[in-house]
């Protein structure tokens, strides 16, 4: 009896080394637990205590910002403007011809894009003919978005003149009307730019006339 028990017993010893480190499917969970290798438990330990991380998309929203310190022709509502036009050059027919320009402005903008002023201006040909002007003007401003440094404008104005040609003096009514022109923001107060105006001096024989002058002016 002993002779056949022996092997079955050396047998189970040895199926039971096997379930204990190999094949454990046939054995009882609770059993796999406990024989489970040292290394396997850490592994399953680590994994259900390791903190899991989300990460989530960031929308993020680009916006160009333009400098404080980069001047703009904008900003003007409520702000006083003068400015020197010229040396400029005016051509006028019935005598006057070619004759050059200077001129001192001045203008209040009651809103962002609306201004009057006055411009007192000299046409000279430095000789016996010249033409001293006064006239008002109203001027409407056009600014750019995509250059925020440059703006354009339309005016009109109506005044007076005093003419002197051919050695006598008289007196007109100074249409500058259509007008149009444009400048350059330089610094937050200074600006450069160039004028032109069609002018029509009107008295019992009219005299028509245009002009072009560059143009320097300070915001207040």
């Amino acid at each position: 009896m002993a002779i056949f028990a022996l092997p079955s017993l050396a047998w189970a010893a040895k199926k039971g080394n096997v379930d204990q480190y190999g094949d454990t499917d046939t054995l009882d969970p609770a059993v796999v637990e406990q024989v489970a290798p040292p290394a396997k438990k850490e592994a399953e330990k680590s994994a259900k205590s390791s903190p899991k991380f989300e990460v989530k998309e960031e929308e993020i929203e680009y916006t160009s910002v333009v400098s404080s310190d980069e001047p703009s022709a904008g900003g003007r509502a409520g702000k006083f403007r003068a400015g020197f036009v010229g040396p400029g050059i005016g051509v006028a027919n019935n005598g006057v011809n070619a004759f050059a320009t200077f001129g001192l402005e001045g203008e209040y903008f009651f809103f962002e894009k609306l201004s009057a002023g006055l411009r007192a201006e000299l046409g000279t040909k430095f000789t016996n003919t010249a033409i001293v002007s006064f006239v008002p003007r109203v001027r409407y401003v056009f600014d750019f978005e995509s250059y925020p440094r440059w703006a354009a404008y339309i005016q009109a104005g109506a005044g007076v003149a005093v003419i002197r040609t051919g050695g006598s003096t008289y007196t007109a009514a100074d249409i500058a009307a259509p007008g149009v022109g444009a400048w350059w923001q330089w610094t937050d107060k200074w600006s450069v730019g160039v004028d032109s105006s069609l002018r029509l001096f009107v008295r019992s024989n009219t005299t028509v006339g245009f002009t072009f002058a560059p143009t320097i002016r300070y915001l207040f």
